[in-house]
C-alpha cells in the first residue's frame, strides 16, 4: 500500500509543478532506463534511511521511474547528506550530476549551478516503438514407465532434448490510449534444425503475436492474434484470433471471442489434440472471466467458456472412431491467497458438461520471489493438477495428456544469478487417468533452462 502512495505522490508532484517550472535540456519525463545503475543507488539510500519516509519494502526498481520522480529522491537525500558516509555521498554526488536540470527547474539549490532557466518548448511527441525480447537455453530429459515402473521400450524413452529460443516483443504507441503489438520467435535443436511444437510454430523465426488495442466504451478493446492465459491457465492457454474486450475498475472482466489455433498436418506444431480443439476441426469460443481482488492477500477468479463448431467430426483415439463434436460450456472457479510475505496458496477448478472426463483441478504453493530485476531473488514452487482430458481446451500446465488425461506433480525452484536473468529446473512426474495403447502409466520428466530478457 505504502509503494502506491509513494508513486501517487511523486506523480502528483510532477504534474502540479510541470506548469509552474521550466523543462530541462532532457524531457523531464523520459524514462530511466533501469540498466543505469541509478536505481541501486536510490535503493542503498532509502535502505541507509538517507531518504525520508521509506523502508526498503517502499522502493522496488520494477518499472522505470521518470526523470522528475528521480530527481525528487535525489533531492531528499541531498538533504540528509551531512549524515551520509563515503559511499552514499559518492552515490547523491552521481544522482545530482545526472538529474541537475531537474533538481534546478524544481528550484532545489544545486551547488554551482545557477537558478532555473526559461522555459523551452516541449519537443513533438512521435509515435514510440518499445523492443523488447528473450533468449532461452533448454534442456529436456523424459522417461515412460508402464505401471510397475518398469521402462517402456518405444524407441522414445529416455529422450534428451536440447533447444535454443528466441523471440522479439515490439510495442507501438499510436497516441490517444492506442497501441500495438507484434511478437516474432523461433527455436532450434541441438542438430541446428528448426523445432516445431513450441509456442505453436514449426520453429522458424515467424510471426506468434500481432493485434492492437485501444479505448472503447469505458473499457479496452484488442483485435487481432494473441495468447489466452487468464486464471493460471489451465483451461485456456492457446494462440487465437479474435476480439477481447476488457472493463471494470475493482472486478475486472474480459469477454473473448475467438477462434484457436488447430493443426491440419500430422507433426506436433504446439497444438493439443484436445477433445474439445482436435485437430482437422476449426473450433470457435467464447470466453468470460473475471478478477476480484477482496483485498490484499485474497484474489478471487471465475470464468465461462463455450466451444462450437459448424460441422465436423474428429477422431477419439479412446473409442477409436469418428466422432461429433459437441458444443461444451465449461465452467471454472480460483482463488490466490497470500498467506504471508513470501508465501502464497492457489486453487482452481473446472467443470465441463461433456458425459465424462469433464474435470480438472489443481493446487499449488510458491514461496519467495524471482524477480528477474532483483538480482538473487529466488522463488520455489510446487503444484498438483488433475486434469481430464474433456476438462479444457489447452492448458498451460506440462502435467498433461490430451487423449488419456492425467494427474501429477510439479515440482522446481527458479533463481535470478544476475539482472535480467532467469535459471529455472523442475521436477515433473503424472499418471495418466486412461489406459494407454502403448502401455505408457507413468511419465517422468526433467528440465533446466536458462533465460535472458532484454
Amino acid at each position: 500500500m505504502k509503494k502506491k502512495q509513494l508513486m501517487l505522490g511523486l506523480a502528483c508532484f510532477a504534474a502540479l509543478n510541470v506548469g509552474n517550472y521550466a523543462f530541462a535540456s532532457d524531457n523531464p519525463f523520459a524514462t530511466v532506463p533501469q540498466s543505469t545503475g541509478y536505481y541501486e543507488d536510490v535503493a542503498s539510500l532509502v535502505h541507509d534511511g538517507l531518504i525520508d519516509g521509506y523502508g526498503d519494502k517502499d522502493f522496488s526498481a520494477t518499472r522505470p521511474l521518470t526523470r522528475v520522480e528521480m530527481a525528487v529522491f535525489t533531492a531528499k537525500a541531498m538533504s540528509n547528506s551531512a549524515k551520509a558516509g563515503a559511499d552514499d555521498t559518492q552515490r547523491i554526488q552521481r544522482l545530482t550530476k545526472e538529474f541537475t536540470g531537474e533538481l534546478v527547474d524544481l528550484h532545489v539549490k544545486v551547488p554551482g549551478v545557477s537558478a532555473a532557466r526559461p522555459a523551452a518548448a516541449a519537443p513533438a511527441k512521435k509515435p514510440a516503438l518499445d523492443l523488447s525480447g528473450e533468449i532461452r537455453f533448454r534442456y529436456d530429459y523424459t522417461t515412460k514407465e508402464d505401471n510397475k515402473g518398469k521402462k517402456i521400450n518405444d524407441g522414445t524413452n529416455g529422450a534428451k532434448n536440447t533447444t535454443y529460443y528466441y523471440q522479439i516483443d515490439a510495442k507501438a504507441d499510436f497516441g490517444s490510449g492506442w497501441g500495438g503489438k507484434m511478437t516474432f520467435l523461433g527455436t532450434r535443436n541441438r542438430d541446428g534444425d528448426d523445432r516445431s511444437g513450441q509456442e505453436n510454430t514449426n520453429g522458424q523465426f515467424d510471426m506468434s503475436r500481432l493485434n492492437v488495442f485501444g479505448p472503447l466504451g469505458g473499457g479496452r478493446i484488442q483485435i487481432g492474434r494473441d495468447k489466452a492465459g487468464e486464471i493460471r491457465s489451465m483451461v485456456n492457454n492457446q494462440y487465437y484470433q479474435g476480439i477481447k474486450y476488457t472493463f471494470g475498475k475493482v472486478a475486472t472482466t474480459n469477454f473473448l471471442y475467438a477462434k484457436p489455433d488447430y493443426s491440419t498436418d500430422d507433426g506436433d506444431r504446439g497444438v493439443k489434440n484436445t477433445v474439445l480443439n482436435p485437430k482437422n476441426l476449426g473450433v470457435e469460443y467464447i470466453q468470460l472471466d473475471t478478477k476480484y481482488p477482496v483485498n490484499d492477500r485474497l484474489n478471487l477468479y471465475g470464468a465461462y467458456y463455450h466451444t462450437w463448431t459448424t460441422g465436423g467430426k474428429y477422431y477419439d483415439t479412446i473409442y477409436a472412431k469418428n466422432m461429433d463434436y459437441d458444443a461444451t460450456n465449461i465452467y471454472e472457479a480460483a482463488f490466490d491467497y497470500k498467506v504471508s510475505n513470501k508465501l502464497t496458496f492457489a486453487a482452481d477448478y473446472a467443470r465441463s458438461d461433456r458425459d465424462a472426463d469433464n474435470v480438472a483441478w489443481n493446487l499449488g504453493l510458491t514461496y519467495g520471489s524471482a524477480d528477474k530485476n532483483v538480482r538473487h531473488s529466488w522463488m520455489i514452487f510446487a503444484d498438483y493438477a488433475h486434469l481430464e482430458r474433456a476438462a479444457y481446451i489447452k492448458t498451460t500446465f506440462d502435467i498433461n495428456d490430451s487423449t488419456y488425461g492425467m494427474k501429477g506433480w510439479d515440482i522446481g525452484v527458479k533463481y535470478v544469478p544476475a539482472k535480467n536473468m532467469l535459471w529455472t529446473t523442475r521436477w515433473l512426474q503424472g499418471d495418466t487417468l486412461l489406459s494407454r495403447s502403448d502401455g505408457t502409466q507413468k511419465l517422468k520428466f526433467f528440465r533446466t533452462q536458462m533465460e535472458y530478457f532484454f
